[in-house]
C-alpha cells in the first residue's frame, strides 16, 4: 500500500458547485445513475454526467494527485442506519474519488470510511465523513465504511478512473 493514501481534500468542490449537487442527490435529481444501499457494481456513464463541471472538478483533483486519469464512470450512495456498510474490499479499476455529499453531519453520526492493511482486518487510517470531503484510493487501497449510527442520510458520489499512460 502507498504510503499517501488515502488522499482526503476538504472543501473539494467550490461551495456553491456543492450546495447544488447536494440538494439535487437529496432531492433525487441527479445527473448520474443513483443507487440505493451498499455493495453496487453499476458504473453509470451518462454523457451528461462526463460532461459536468462536478465531475470534471472531481476528475482534476484526482489528476492532482496521482497523475493523468480517464473518467470510467460514478454513481451515488445512500446508506442510512441499519444498513450493513460494507465489508472489505478494493477497487479493481484504478483510483477511486469518494465525495460526500451530506449538507450537514456530525461526527456522532458515524459513517465512517476506513482503509485497512493487507489483512483486511487492521484500520490503517480512518476517514470521517464530512460535507464536501473527498477522499481518494488507488486500487491497491482496502476498503469499508460503517453505516450511520444515527437516523441520518449519508450520500456519497464515487466516482472511478483509470491511469493514463
Amino acid at each position: 500500500m502507498q504510503a499517501n493514501f488515502p488522499h482526503v481534500i476538504d472543501n473539494a468542490l467550490p461551495a456553491e458547485l456543492f450546495a447544488e449537487l447536494s440538494l439535487k442527490v437529496q432531492t433525487g435529481e441527479s445527473s448520474c445513475g443513483y443507487d440505493e444501499g451498499v455493495g453496487c457494481n453499476s458504473i453509470h456513464t451518462s454523457r451528461e454526467f462526463k460532461e459536468s463541471e462536478v465531475a470534471a472538478c472531481v476528475r482534476d483533483l484526482v489528476s492532482s494527485v496521482v497523475g493523468n486519469v480517464e473518467f470510467i464512470g460514478a454513481y451515488y450512495v445512500l446508506t442510512e442506519k441499519g444498513d450493513p456498510g460494507s465489508g472489505p474490499h478494493f477497487d479493481e479499476f484504478g483510483p477511486t474519488a469518494i465525495l460526500h455529499l451530506a449538507d450537514e453531519w456530525r461526527p456522532e453520526y458515524g459513517g465512517e470510511f476506513f482503509v485497512l492493511e493487507e489483512d483486511q482486518k487492521t484500520v490503517r487510517a480512518t476517514i470521517e465523513y464530512k460535507p464536501n470531503r473527498l477522499a481518494i484510493i488507488t486500487e491497491d487501497c482496502c476498503h469499508r465504511h460503517n453505516a450511520p449510527v444515527a437516523d441520518k442520510q449519508r450520500f456519497t458520489l464515487v466516482s472511478r478512473f483509470v491511469l493514463r499512460p
